[in-house]
């Protein structure tokens, strides 16, 4: 059991449900800095669906969370039996593998946060290239992160007593 002060009076939790809590509290947390970051740097992002970045990228010129970022980093492979699927680098050339951030993933995992605009997801559910997707999904941030209000880029205070069961 935890015990804390709420307006003065001291509430008792179980700590698995002060972790959902503390859980919902970063998240919150979490969401308001990536809207804050896309509001402040979306020209920084590219609507291409093919590309896998360095993480860095994300960080220092989107200025995402890099616990965020790092949930989409990953080693992505070649495939070499199609030439779609090899992996190639400006350096390098052709690579076995790449360290890094598929943009089409995270294009996505950023729409999730600042939500669909309706025909802008239908059009997306209709999409079957990877360019095509991603100009959307980057359509999509442009056009949300327009609506924000300062509202959106305060945490939601959220209260620990709905978690008590």
């Amino acid at each position: 059991m935890l015990t804390f002060n709420k307006d003065g009076k001291k509430v008792k939790i179980k700590n698995k449900d002060f972790k959902k809590y503390f859980a919902d509290l970063m998240a919150e947390h979490s969401r308001v800095e990536i809207l804050k970051a896309l509001k402040e740097n979306i020209n920084e992002l590219d609507g291409d669906g093919h590309s896998i970045l360095d993480p860095e990228f994300y960080i220092t010129k989107v200025k995402l969370p890099s616990e965020f970022v790092f949930r989409y980093s990953d080693k992505h492979y070649s495939d070499f039996r199609d030439y779609k699927s090899t992996i190639t680098n400006t350096k390098f050339g052709v690579c076995d593998y790449i360290f890094g951030v598929y943009n089409l993933s995270m294009l996505e995992a950023l729409c999730r946060v600042v939500g669909w605009n309706k025909e802008l997801r239908e059009t997306y559910s209709n999409m079957s290239g990877r360019g095509f997707m991603a100009r959307v999904c980057l359509d999509n941030l442009k056009k949300q992160i327009e609506l924000l209000k300062d509202e959106d880029l305060t945490p939601k205070e959220i209260d620990p007593c709905q978690y008590i069961n």
